[in-house]
């Protein structure tokens, strides 16, 4: 109690409200040096000395090794060995974690290894060797050897990170073929068109596919809680037609500059007219193909692959019969809460292992999460890292806490300054209403 009341009296007002708050979703916005770890590790003291949940039963998430190291150490001089108990993980640890206590869960009960970069690309170039030679990806260079496999290995992970199986993946690849048979005729002919000459009426065709399209198929919004292709093109056209309008009233000089992106954005170069997933529809059901020949290679060689872990867990959750929910109702049980840092560098599959873990119905809607994370900063985009799940939480928790730290406890003024003179540059960040300013929607991956 005492090393509490020191540890809190260091704390500023925002993060002593972070501290306080401990029911319930509450999101951080928080930036570097504003006092994340230290604020984290004085709200799991907080959480047990208010409340008789037990060490083990507060789970901490981070994004590297490091910094659950410096979290235990905080943990450590604040309560003492009751810190050793606290969960604290990496995201992948995690999951490991889960796979090594529940391996019936896992591959049929058999104890897999976690395989290499040799490993990894002697199976895929196995696979390309069997291809039939009419297979889309299918082509070779005589001496740098198979052309779409550095790509095609790239893909794969992004999936896993986005947290689609194979048969996810093609099932979504499928669902986009009737709206491009319609939409891709008149993207077309608008792709012609010299864009500051473009007249409403140029726009009707567009209009008629979306509609023809519409009449003719359902509009399911979410496919394995993905937005299907069409859902993302036609509001990206709607989009782009509103702005225009607007700006073409305002008599603003770039009215016709949103045309153009919605046009660039969706075609594979500046001399093809057509639709990109439309040129690249055979290529991704190849894709998809090869994805999942990956994944029997890997079962068959008792492999798995560093995307495959938190994957695993995802689907293990997912399941319909009594051991996925004997799993999840397990480790909902042990998680009475949870806190996760850096939650900007999340990305989809991380973002449904949280929700996962969340979504007991015993929390009413309102678990206790608090993520914390910094809508200027998202160091692993490459990763598939993205800000719309921050967007996304706040949209899942309405009632969700929201608390900014704006105190830079690490830097000079002038250094603060120079950061804030970009940081007012980017363009997608979370809006004082909770919403992020601009949102990149799943899109089918290119070659």
């Amino acid at each position: 109690m005492q090393e509490f009341t020191v540890y809190y009296n260091r704390l500023n007002s925002k993060q002593k409200e972070a501290v306080d708050n401990i029911d319930g979703p509450v999101v951080v916005i928080a930036g570097a040096g504003t006092g994340k770890t230290q604020l984290l590790s004085t709200r799991a003291a907080n959480i047990l000395r208010l409340t008789d949940t037990l060490p083990s039963q507060i789970l901490c998430l981070t994004f590297t090794d490091s910094a659950s190291t410096n979290m235990k150490l905080r943990l450590q001089q604040l309560i003492g060995p009751m810190a050793s108990k606290i969960q604290i993980y990496t995201f992948h640890g995690f999951a490991s974690d889960i796979i090594n206590q529940y391996p019936q869960m896992f591959n049929q009960g058999f104890s897999f290894s976690p395989t290499d970069e040799l490993v990894t690309g002697k199976i895929l170039h196995d696979i390309f060797e069997s291809l039939p030679s009419n297979h889309p990806l299918k082509s070779q260079h005589p001496e740098l050897g198979w052309t779409y496999l550095s790509s095609t290995k790239s893909c794969i992970s992004d999936l896993k990170q986005g947290g689609l199986s194979p048969i996810q993946f093609k099932e979504l690849i499928l669902s986009s073929k009737p709206f491009l048979d319609i939409f891709n005729p008149a993207f077309e002919k608008f792709a012609k068109l010299t864009i500051n000459k473009i007249k409403p009426s140029d726009l009707e065709e567009l209009e008629a596919a979306i509609a023809e399209f519409s009449s003719q198929n359902k509009l399911p919004p979410l496919l394995h809680s993905y937005p299907t292709l069409s859902s993302v093109i036609i509001d990206s056209f709607k989009s782009a037609k509103q702005i225009h309008e607007s700006e073409l009233a305002a008599g603003n000089k770039k009215a016709y500059q949103p045309l153009k992106e919605f046009r660039d954005k969706w075609k594979l170069s500046s001399s093809d007219k057509n639709l990109r997933d439309f040129l690249n529809y055979d290529k991704m059901l190849g894709l998809a193909k090869i994805y999942e020949l990956y994944q029997q290679a890997l079962f068959a060689a008792g492999k798995f692959d560093f995307d495959d872990m938190i994957l695993d867990v995802i689907n293990a959750l997912r399941g319909q019969g009594e051991a996925s929910l004997s799993l999840k109702q397990d480790l909902q049980e042990r998680f009475l809460y949870v806190m996760v840092d850096e939650f900007q560098d999340s990305n989809h599959v991380q973002m449904e292992l949280i929700k996962t873990l969340a979504d007991s119905p015993l929390n009413e809607g309102q678990p206790n999460i608090m993520v914390v994370g910094d809508d200027d900063q998202a160091i692993y985009k490459f990763q598939r890292a993205t800000l719309k799940n921050l967007a996304d939480f706040i949209a899942a928790y309405p009632q969700a806490k929201q608390i900014v730290l704006e105190t830079n406890y690490r830097s000079n003024q002038d250094i603060i300054d120079f950061a804030q003179f970009f940081s007012h540059q980017i363009e997608t960040r979370i809006s004082p209403d909770g919403k992020a300013k601009s949102l990149i929607s799943f899109q089918t991956l290119d070659n």
